[in-house]
């Protein structure tokens, strides 16, 4: 988190009680959510819903913080914070700075949010530039907007940022915009924290079907080859179990990658035929395509062809005189090179284990490859 103050953590250990959970759902059902933003973003690691802390990084909190200490341990507030970093900017589709950050926290009265609205504002002054104003979230609902030129923004430090924090009821609300200019990341917040204003105004669940962003890195407009996939759900059906996309990578990985898709129960992974060249002459390349005690199958396909290869999961220092027990393949597909159940570890034998690592399910794969369509914006 940006700001370093708030951490979704354990309690300060000189607090009676703990928390009773009871305050979560107005906190999640009233946080900005991933598709009240333009195209492109993911959700971040750090996010996420729990009792709130102050953390003090290593260093002494100070009077301000020792104050905001006792008020958690008094009210226990609860709440949620999310992280969304952006992979690519869509044109003409409103403010998108390279982060933005959004949390709600929920008290047990007005008046507690109240007092602490006051702390934690206090408590962000200290650690950011202290450039600050009033601006209206909504009409009656007033916030402060604070800038910052100290954030940490995809790896890079000294990046601006623009807060605005403001109370509503007995939710404390805080949006951030980080990584563009001040004027963008301000016009971005004040439009971020209106959005969120109406989700205070009208909760409803954050659901897990909203939180999806599997598919987001597959949705730049400036991905110039064909994504080949089998769906975000799969069920081939004839005794193998259904299973779906857990997440998706471009351009990262092993040597020449474009795309890595991958299911709860296998991956998928994509060249072109250039960069498969790279990836044949990579130390990885050998592991794939002369992994010893392996035999070779050749698939037609309807718009290309395969080899499927079968091999052992057991260590051995002979050839196993049994049935493979481990099934990966290579297709290739128009300019594509379309990799199933590739290793991408030196010591790794590829393949996969259980139900989508036998040769029925590696051709099921195979024959349900299909290219995704691009998005539309």
């Amino acid at each position: 988190m940006a700001l370093a103050l708030v951490l979704l953590a354990a309690p300060p250990a000189e607090a009676g009680g703990e928390p009773s959970g009871a305050l979560l759902t107005a906190g999640e059902e009233t946080v900005l959510r991933l598709h009240d933003l333009p195209p492109g973003y993911r959700i971040g690691d750090d996010s996420g819903c729990g009792a709130l802390s102050p953390s003090t990084e290593g260093e002494t909190p100070g009077p301000a913080g020792r104050r905001y200490l006792r008020w958690i341990a008094t009210y226990w507030p609860e709440g949620c914070f999310y992280e969304y970093e952006q992979l690519f900017r869509v044109p003409n589709h409103g403010p998108a700075p390279p982060q933005v950050e959004a949390e709600t926290t929920n008290t047990p009265s007005e008046a507690a949010a109240a007092r602490g609205f006051e702390l934690f504002t206090a408590l962000i002054e200290r650690r950011v530039w202290r450039e600050r104003e009033t601006v209206a979230v909504s009409p009656g609902t007033e916030g402060v907007l604070i800038r910052s030129r100290d954030q940490l923004v995809a790896g890079k430090t000294g990046q601006p940022g623009s807060f605005i924090l403001w109370r509503y009821g007995s939710l404390i609300a805080v949006v951030s915009a980080e990584g563009g200019s001040p004027r963008r990341n301000d016009r971005a917040v004040l439009r971020f924290a209106q959005i969120q204003q109406s989700r205070l105004e009208a909760p409803t669940p954050y659901t897990e079907e909203e939180q999806d962003d599997a598919e987001v890195a597959l949705d730049d407009p400036t991905i110039g080859f064909p994504i080949y996939w089998v769906g975000s759900e799969f069920a081939p059906g004839h005794g193998v179990p259904p299973t779906a996309l857990e997440d998706a990578f471009t351009r990262y990985g092993p040597p020449g990658i474009k795309t890595e898709l991958w299911y709860e129960d296998f991956d998928i992974s994509s060249w072109t035929e250039a960069s498969w060249k790279r990836f044949a002459a990579s130390a990885l390349g050998p592991v794939n395509l002369h992994a010893r005690c392996t035999s070779e199958e050749p698939l037609a396909l309807p718009d290309g062809s395969a080899m499927v290869y079968a091999t052992f999961d057991r260590r051995f220092r002979r050839c196993p005189t049994g049935k493979p027990d481990r099934f990966f393949a290579i297709a290739r597909l128009g300019r594509m090179v379309v990799g199933v159940n590739l290793s991408n570890c030196l010591k790794c034998r590829p393949g996969a284990s259980g139900p989508y690592g036998s040769r029925q399910a590696v051709v099921a794969i195979l024959r349900a490859l299909k290219m995704r369509p691009k998005p539309v914006y």
